[in-house]
């Protein structure tokens, strides 16, 4: 009796606490990507990269986060996906708050990621291999949608990717990107 009377009690105290927490929320977002390919080499190109991500809210701070990244000006036919965290945090009570900025209507965010890339070129076998990559950027939630429309209004990030060159070596690419977020 007593083991059914704590399993009740923890199963009441686990539900409110529950409750208590925000509920997820999904966000996906469009996003138009410049990079820079292979920052260490003199020959180091710009891209032009078409993107889609999406996160699921896990708590108050933190979302498990997928990005599908298309590089679009290169001759081999380029897409990275990417799998991992991202951390976002207010910036009220961070900034004093003015007649011009207000800091409740933004937020910043950091991400950290793992997953893969894979290049095509026209009549060679596809490569797949390892990619990373992290940054961070600044959000614009204040557009009058009850929050159900934000614009990121930038994100850069660091992206370690083999592409581009046959499987020989590993590249570093810098990415800045803006777009518009969805929350459901």
């Amino acid at each position: 009796m007593k083991a059914l009377f704590t399993a009740v009690a923890v199963l009441v105290l686990a539900s409110a606490a529950f409750t208590q927490q925000p509920a997820p929320i999904v966000n996906v977002g469009l996003n138009y990507t410049f990079a820079r390919t292979d920052l260490a080499a003199p020959g180091g190109g710009n891209e032009h990269l078409a993107g889609i991500n999406a996160a699921v809210r896990v708590n108050s701070w933190a979302s498990g986060r997928v990005d599908y990244l298309r590089f679009t000006g290169g001759s081999p036919d380029a897409q990275v996906a990417l799998f991992g965290i991202e951390a976002r945090r207010g910036l009220a009570g961070i900034l004093p708050e003015s007649d011009v900025f207000k800091p409740a209507a933004f937020q910043v965010f950091a991400v950290a990621q793992g997953g893969f890339a894979r290049t095509a070129v026209t009549g060679a076998k596809p490569d797949n291999d390892f990619a990373y990559s992290i940054g961070g950027g600044l959000d614009f939630t204040e557009t009058r949608t009850d929050g159900l429309v934000t614009i990121r209004v930038f994100e850069v990030r660091y992206l370690r990717a083999n592409l581009f060159d046959g499987g020989r070596f590993f590249k570093n690419n810098a990415l800045v990107a803006t777009g518009i977020q969805f929350r459901f």
